[in-house]
């Protein structure tokens, strides 16, 4: 038997009177003041994956314009006027990788090889023989079997191709989306002990870091596409902006406190990115 839903008598998305249908007659959008669980999150990215009619252009324009709009309105019921937000997660992370590598594949012609990306020794070793490989001056073969003389062995079969470096930042580009997706959480992890006095839910920091690593994808775009040396600085100094005000926005606290927590989240959130950017150079060793 199906659970009963906690139905309410006004529609959350367009506030109209709806009685006790199941779904808004008027916005079609499921009659519940249940919270959130990850299992709708993932639902709705399942659902329609590509699905963008007008609501892309409402989503963007306010995403971009409004800093913690969206996140407001998805707290409060508002939810189907809007793409969702790990769909509009996923399809602006695919379009910057999309993007990204089509940038490194006009630009890798333009740019010589200068050396190879990993160079574990200053001289090649004249044997073919895994054994004769060493790093550190301790050889391969006494490393113990296992995952670390897997990883040296095939970091050294790459170094020795000729086309390493390509290699290494395609796989580098292949990886990043699954890594980043692990690291996210751990954003909405750090806000919810940030707000930890507040009571909200976790499913609601998550819905926060959502929309604030799809700005900063859409930031890092312009530091793809407008050349200059002055660009990165703009695009850091962009996305603190835009995150700032998001938080002022959805948390509501002052301005002193809002930038002190801010600093203080983005500085703690070096430690996993340092980590992922560990991992994803492992992988694209690994798989490359």
């Amino acid at each position: 038997m199906p659970k009963e839903l906690r139905k309410s008598e006004e529609c959350q998305n367009c506030h109209r009177q709806i009685e006790n249908f199941n779904y808004c007659p008027h916005c079609g959008q499921l009659n519940t003041n249940k919270q959130v669980s990850l299992r709708n999150l993932a639902n709705d990215f399942l659902g329609d994956y590509f699905t963008f009619d007008s609501k892309f252009f409402k989503s963007f324009i306010p995403l971009l314009a409004k800093p913690g709009f969206l996140t407001t309105e998805y707290n409060r019921g508002r939810r189907a006027s809007y793409v969702l937000p790990l769909r509009l997660y996923f399809f602006t992370t695919i379009f910057f990788f999309f993007i990204l590598t089509l940038h490194q594949n006009i630009t890798k012609d333009d740019t010589a090889e200068q050396g190879v990306a990993f160079d574990f020794s200053q001289d090649k070793p004249d044997s073919d023989n895994e054994d004769d490989f060493s790093i550190d001056g301790v050889p391969a073969d006494s490393l113990e079997e296992g995952l670390i003389k897997k990883f040296v062995l095939k970091a050294r079969s790459l170094s020795e191709r000729s086309n390493a470096k390509t290699l290494f930042t395609k796989e580098f580009l292949n990886q990043a989306p699954k890594v980043m997706i692990l690291i996210l959480p751990i954003f909405a992890l750090l806000l919810k002990l940030m707000y930890i006095r507040r009571k909200i839910y976790y499913i609601n920091h998550l819905i926060f870091s959502l929309h604030a690593h799809t700005i900063i994808f859409l930031y890092l775009l312009l530091a793809i596409l407008i050349p200059g040396s002055y660009v990165p600085a703009f695009v850091l100094i962009g996305i603190w902006i835009h995150i700032f005000f998001s938080m002022r926005r959805v948390y509501r606290q002052s301005l002193l406190l809002t930038a002190l927590k801010l600093n203080g989240l983005l500085l703690i959130y070096t430690v996993p990115l340092i980590a992922g950017l560990t991992l994803l150079a492992v992988l694209a060793v690994v798989n490359a």
